[in-house]
């Protein structure tokens, strides 16, 4: 660049000039001023109407953002209780065909916490949905276990039934009953049946050949969650 084309640059940012408000809101800021409410609402004033449609989006984003986060503690029955199942249902979109089961699970986990707290807090207009949406969320669940091919995954459901069982026996003790008696028992059926067919396969001891015997004799007489006991017992045994 020759001296010249600089000089004539020079002269163009002499001629700019900055706005009067960010002026007077930076002069009173150099001097320990605090501007007035109302200097301030003018310049945002100005700015929203130079800003207009972004703006306009911040505003929407917030807004969304806020009652997605306020619909986390909504309750089956409430208004925005859809919000929350929106959000489940896209959380369960992105995850495998393995992880699904255990990702329903704890979805009807969080249903009987709801209810739980329907029964604490007296609620019992909302006790009706909250049934229905427990029942679907076991159902999904239940449909999608028999899918489960990967012996590691169906061992992290087990956990999660668990904690089915141990929140139905509280809502029992609420007063509550949900569906029927051997629902959980249920669903450890298909996460028996393939983790005993992986069992199968391996080399055992006789000590673990003969727990193993009896974990299959339990499977057979339809007491599933004695099965897993064992079973777990040979995969993961305590030191």
């Amino acid at each position: 660049m020759t001296e010249k084309e600089l000089i004539g640059k020079i002269r163009k940012l002499r001629q700019i000039r900055p706005r009067k408000d960010w002026v007077v809101l930076t002069k009173k800021e150099i001097l320990g001023e605090q501007p007035s409410y109302r200097e301030l609402f003018s310049v945002f004033l100005r700015w929203g109407a130079q800003y207009k449609p972004a703006l306009a989006t911040l505003v929407v984003l917030g807004v969304l953002i806020g009652t997605f986060v306020f619909a986390k503690n909504s309750l089956p029955g409430d208004f925005i209780f859809p919000l929350k199942k929106i959000a489940e249902k896209t959380r369960a979109i992105f995850v495998s065909r393995e992880e699904k089961p255990r990702v329903q699970l704890e979805f009807a986990n969080k249903r009987l916490e709801e209810l739980i707290r329907i029964t604490e807090t007296n609620q019992i207009k909302k006790l009706a949905p909250a049934i229905e949406e427990y029942q679907a969320n076991v159902s999904e669940a239940a449909k999608n276990l028999a899918k489960i091919r990967e012996p590691e995954e169906a061992r992290k459901i087990v956990p999660e039934i668990k904690k089915l069982e141990g929140n139905i026996q509280n809502l029992k003790s609420h007063g509550i009953v949900i569906g029927e008696d051997r629902e959980p028992e249920d669903l450890y059926e298909p996460i028996a049946e393939l983790l005993i067919k992986d069992l199968e396969n391996q080399t055992l001891t006789d000590e673990q050949l003969k727990l193993f015997e009896e974990a299959k004799e339990d499977s057979e007489v339809g007491d599933f969650g004695q099965a897993l006991e064992k079973i777990l017992f040979l995969s993961y045994p305590q030191e």
